[in-house]
Parts: C-alpha cells; structure tokens; sequence
C-alpha cells in the first residue's frame, strides 16, 4: 500500500448509508493480499488472511487467535430533502455537520438509487454587501443551507436531482509541503481503513502464521448504526480492536486539560479507562515498546465514541476489547489533516502484536 493507494480510498465518496463507491475501492485493494473478500449481508466489507500453521501431527491448520480489526468506511455528507421553485436545493446533514464550513463549498451530487455522479453545484450564501446587521450576526444552521446548480426552474433541477440523492465536498486528498502530511475530507476515517489495508498486507506476507485477522470496513457508523457490531457475532474472535481517529492536540484553541495531549506524528493513541481489555492494553503497549513505535495513551473514562462501544452489544462471546486511535486535526471539516507515519505506524504496531 502507497500514498496512492489512500489518496484513492479518501476520495472516493461513502457518506453513511451510501458507501457503495468506498466500499468498492477498498475491496479492490484489499483483493490483492486478502484470502477473502466480500460485502457482508448488513453492508460491511470484509476481508480475511487467514492463519496457516500446520499441525505436525494432523495436518490441520493451528489458529491461534482470530482477530477483528474494525474501522468505519463511511464519511459525513448532505442529502437532499427539497427542491424549490427557482431550482435551488435544500439539504439535511448526514451525520455531525458545522454548517460554518459548508458555505463557499463546492459539492458532488451522486445519485442515491445507482451511485454514480450527476454534477456539480456550490453551497452559496447572500454576499456581506448585502446582508443586514441581523444576518451578519446570525449563526449559519444546517436547514438555512442550500445547493445552487446553476438553474433557475423546479423542472430543470427536477430532471437531474431526485429526493434523496447524496452529496459530499469536492475535496481532492493533497500532501502539503510538509513531508508525509495530507489534507482533504473523510479522513476521518478513511484513515483507519487504510490502516487496517497496510495491517493485512504485512500479515499476509508472515509465513506460518497462528493468527487469522479479519479487517472491517464497517458501515454507517456517523449516524449511530450497529451495522459492524452485527458482524462479530458471527465469528468466535478472541480481539476485537477498533481503528478510528482522535482529536491531535497541535490544533489552534484545544484544550488539552480537558482532552489530553496526543500530537500529529505522535505514532497511534491507545485507549484506556471504560471498558476496555487491560490485558489486551498491556500487550499494546509492550509491543510497541519493544519494536520502538511511538505511541500515546488516551484517557477514555467514559466510553470512547467509537464502534467499540457496539462491540459489547453485538457479540456474545467473551472477547478482548481495544481501541487504537490515529491523531488528526479539524475532524468533520473537509480540510482534515493526519500525518500519514501515524496511520503506518498504527499498522505495524497491528501487524508487530500478532505476527
């Protein structure tokens, strides 16, 4: 896996609900390492390397541990609830939306029913010329956003735009001058994917591996679903590790008394508090000890805001739970940013724990 490779996978529109296009791409991706690849019946993509030990004596394949390593694939975006008569579009929010950042947009409109592009349109605003003292000071909200595709009747909007279709940020993914730092939307996360992708590409190239390692591009975790937590049931896992992201501390007006500190380039924040498994904690943080990976703790003493909450509702069987979490400034704005060694070195602290 390359820079390429996430550049494809982030920009690649998914927002809850509709992430058909993301979905195929990192399908396809993970097709080039994976023992098997599907689309599971609740809209996860799946991907397996499986163990291959043998057994001196049977000859049957020793599998030592079966782990899942989950990450949502889904993004925030708008879908369209209104068309009026001068052809202007009214949108609702998919997922967590700060409508400031929305104006001045240009956005991507995609057709709910196959998926594919129809075109493009900008979230406009009236001009500060215009607007009266009022205005200035009133706060933007999500139902005083709308969609301008350049056309002035019901009919015509009509024609290209039905109730429902989806819409994303056209953001290209871009590396800034800094080395190894990128930008652009649904980072968050994407991120996580991309890691588990590197995860079982470096498993898949163990020999005598004890370890099957099942990765999940889970769905519509931005709007609350359970979706990847109906998966684990299915599957006798000894861990279940969640990848997503967390808040990096170097952002402009953050409170780090209140969030704790975690840098960009900081290496993989690991989880602790709540529920999560102390056991599977420790062998985290001895491993990437012990390999040299830099890495820091993440305080969760309520919960951690992740699927793994859905981990102890979805599965049945007694399991280790963890959480490891990848720093990124400007969550939920298409101008996320990581520091792409975080991701890599997320994966090899994976790949380091069950080789």
């Amino acid at each position: 896996m390359n820079k390429s490779d996430f550049c494809e996978l982030l920009n690649a529109a998914g927002p809850s609900g509709y992430e058909t296009n993301a979905l195929s791409v990192w399908i396809s991706m993970a097709g080039q390492f994976a023992d098997e690849c599907y689309i599971d019946e609740f809209g996860n993509g799946v991907a397996i390397i499986k163990a291959e030990t043998p057994n001196l004596l049977s000859g049957d394949v020793i599998n030592k541990h079966t782990v899942i390593l989950d990450s949502h694939i889904d993004e925030i975006g708008l879908q369209v609830n209104h068309i009026d008569d001068e052809g202007i579009i009214h949108v609702g929010a998919i997922g967590s939306y700060d409508p400031a950042i929305l104006v001045g947009q240009r956005v991507k409109i995609y057709s709910r029913k196959s998926d594919e592009f129809i075109c493009y349109g900008v979230i406009g605003r009236l001009p500060t010329h215009l607007q009266s003292e009022d205005n200035e000071k009133t706060k933007i909200k999500i139902e005083n956003i709308f969609i301008d595709i350049g056309s002035s009747t019901f009919d015509i909007t009509s024609n290209l735009i039905s109730i429902g279709d989806y819409v994303t940020i056209d953001r290209e993914m871009e590396e800034l001058s800094l080395f190894n730092i990128f930008t652009g939307k649904a980072i968050d996360n994407r991120a996580g994917c991309f890691a588990i992708l590197e995860t079982l590409e470096r498993h898949a190239k163990l020999s005598n591996r004890k370890t099957t390692l099942i990765g999940i591009a889970s769905v519509r975790e931005e709007t609350y679903s359970t979706s990847g937590a109906r998966f684990y049931d299915s599957w006798k896992a000894d861990d279940i590790i969640t990848i997503d992201v967390t808040h990096a501390s170097d952002q402009p007006n953050f409170e780090v008394n209140e969030q704790g500190e975690r840098l960009m380039g900081s290496g993989p924040s690991i989880a602790v508090g709540s529920f999560l498994s102390k056991s599977l904690i420790s062998e985290l943080e001895y491993t990437a000890e012990h390999n040299n990976i830099d890495y820091t703790i993440e305080a969760c003493p309520a919960g951690t805001g992740t699927n793994a909450e859905h981990t102890l509702l979805g599965n049945s069987n007694a399991c280790r739970v963890g959480v490891i979490s990848i720093p990124i400034k400007y969550m939920h704005t298409p101008v996320e940013m990581v520091n792409f060694d975080d991701i890599v070195n997320t994966a090899i602290l994976l790949s380091k724990l069950y080789e």
